[in-house]
């Protein structure tokens, strides 16, 4: 699959009977787990090849321009019958974050690591929803940031800067997805989701400090660092950059020395 599509799946009845059986299995959940086991879920593995088959399908399939006559049929096909279909499959699964489930870190990076579900705004799906309530949470400190950080926090600086961990990283495919997002829709995403990522900072500005969103705020942050690039390219926001800074670090870093 990784090099080339068997032959037998080029037959409509055949692809179409693999693609059934795989969103079966991407669906499919054992009922009462507790968190604790659900973590250690044999499936999941299961779960993670079918994203990166689906992703695979995608990337080969995604795109007529690339298609050499042989393909062109079932590439065809693939557009019309299953591409969307894939894209959903993808937003289910991240729904459970939203919902307060659990998804693994792997499984979260392939499904964003598909740059191509940027595009996910053309298949009717809420893009707010997705953006603000599932990749953005992804971005912000957790409790699992804490427990490292409070054990080693050596640890945690490095895996910051770790090049394989990223490779694996919810945190840094969320980033991804976002920068990809605003690079193919910006137009209509670029102004919502900064005006979003401005109110974060007025909201910690203003909050008591035992209620201040500290952990939206990293997450704000790590936002405008991922787009900064196209941020100094981009009018008015590359005038804002720097204010945006001072305003948000200057005076937390003068009251920690105070």
């Amino acid at each position: 699959m990784h090099l080339e599509i068997p032959k037998q799946l080029f037959d409509a009845n055949a692809f179409n009977a693999w693609m059934i059986y795989w969103r079966d299995l991407l669906f499919w959940k054992a009922s009462l787990l507790i968190l604790s086991l659900e973590k250690a879920w044999g499936w999941w593995k299961v779960k993670k090849w079918i994203v990166r088959i689906l992703n695979r399908l995608y990337t080969r399939f995604g795109d007529l321009k690339l298609q050499n006559p042989e393909n062109r049929a079932v590439a065809q096909m693939f557009q019309k019958n299953y591409a969307g279909k894939i894209l959903e499959c993808h937003l289910n699964l991240l729904n459970v974050i939203r919902t307060g489930g659990y998804l693994p870190d792997r499984v979260i990076n392939l499904v964003l690591i598909s740059r191509r579900i940027a595009c996910i705004i053309c298949c009717n799906l809420d893009i707010d929803v997705l953006l603000f309530e599932i990749v953005f949470p992804l971005m912000c400190f957790n409790d699992n940031d804490l427990k490292l950080w409070d054990e080693d926090p050596h640890e945690y600086v490095r895996k910051g800067y770790d090049i394989i961990e990223d490779l694996y990283s919810s945190r840094t495919a969320s980033m991804d997805f976002v920068s990809e997002l605003v690079r193919k829709r910006g137009k209509e995403n670029l102004h919502k989701f900064i005006q979003f990522i401005v109110e974060i900072f007025k909201w910690y500005d203003e909050a008591p400090v035992e209620y201040k969103p500290y952990r939206q705020k990293d997450g704000a942050l790590l936002a405008i660092g991922a787009l900064c690039d196209g941020l100094k390219q981009t009018v008015p926001y590359k005038s804002e950059l720097e204010r945006i800074f001072l305003d948000s670090l200057a005076s937390r870093c003068k009251a920690t020395i105070c």
